[in-house]
């Protein structure tokens, strides 16, 4: 009896999920911000990893690996393998977003990762009060984290991540700290929940009084940023269906949708919504010794310039 009604309660299961996303959806809206507006460390929550852009950015209860770190640090401790992960993309207007993390898990039920995010932009032509041209201009910021995770619980597990945020406009820079708080369950199988807070207490300090001789120091707050996901997995899990809802401290809500589809082991096809904007992907898997290498690719609309983007990565799971 329990065989014949197991098709049954996954649809249910299913129907459930995404109908609470949508009433979460509509509740969210109608607290939304009137419009969106550019605040600190923007760049740096775009998103990264070619498997989640594709999915447009619905990624929050399937992350593991290494781009657990950004994602969703609290299932570093839910995945137990070694990852070593490595992303690029492509941006218009001379823009570039990079990533690099690594992840271990620690017996018998923790797991902990380091990642380094870059966002930069070069091209910018300097020009003097004559508009001279006095060379190349450039913009970087980046965010060095280290995460850890611990299953509390069989359903549940926690994580927190530690930023260190450096940002180097031309000829000055500044600093700051963060924080990523986070959960995870899987309370039935091939259903994920997630749930994290990104940037709590972040912010830049810019000290400009060794560059000009009335600098001061001022502050830049990051908005925090809060994310809900969840994921069902289905037809022996070869095919994914993930949902996202994305609250900014100062912006609207978003929301993201995706899927991924393994056609074959080595092969995975992926489609998503980022904020009603199609992303579509795919990754390659090969066996090597006793290395599982993933090539990934995405293709999205940038958000900034509606181009088209690309993003490519590579994961080394042992």
């Amino acid at each position: 009896m329990l065989q014949t009604h197991r098709p049954a309660l996954k649809f249910t299961l299913l129907g459930t999920l995404f109908l609470t996303l949508i009433i979460l959806t509509a509740a969210a809206n109608l607290w939304a911000d009137e419009g969106d507006a550019g605040w600190a460390g923007a760049a740096l929550r775009t998103g990264i990893g070619a498997r989640a852009l594709g999915m447009g950015g619905a990624y929050v209860s399937l992350a593991h690996g290494a781009s657990a770190i950004y994602w969703n640090p609290a299932t570093l401790s839910y995945h137990r393998n070694r990852e070593v992960t490595f992303a690029y993309s492509y941006l218009p207007w001379d823009r570039k977003l990079a990533y690099a993390g690594v992840a271990v898990p620690v017996e018998p039920t923790a797991g902990v990762g380091l990642a380094w995010t870059h966002a930069g932009v070069g091209g910018i032509v300097g020009r003097d009060h004559n508009g001279q041209p006095t060379g190349e201009l450039t913009s970087a910021e980046n965010a060095f984290c280290l995460a850890f995770s611990v299953k509390i619980s069989p359903y549940l597990n926690v994580g927190l991540g530690m930023k260190y945020l450096y940002y180097k406009l031309v000829d000055i820079s500044a600093t700051g700290f963060g924080f990523d708080v986070a959960l995870f369950s899987s309370p039935i199988p091939d259903l994920n929940l997630g749930l994290v807070v990104q940037d709590v207490n972040a912010k830049y300090t810019w000290d400009t009084e060794e560059v000009w001789e009335r600098g001061t120091t001022t502050y830049d707050e990051f908005p925090f940023n809060t994310r809900f996901g969840a994921s069902y997995k289905f037809f022996q899990q070869q095919l994914t269906i993930a949902g996202n809802l994305e609250k900014n401290q100062e912006q609207n809500i978003k929301t993201h949708l995706g899927a991924e589809f393994s056609v074959h082991p080595s092969f995975i096809v992926r489609a998503g919504l980022n904020d009603g904007t199609p992303a579509f992907g795919g990754s390659f898997l090969k066996p090597i010794s006793e290395t599982a290498v993933h090539l990934d690719y995405a293709v999205f609309f940038d958000s900034v310039t509606d181009e088209i983007s690309h993003i490519f990565g590579w994961h080394f799971q042992f």
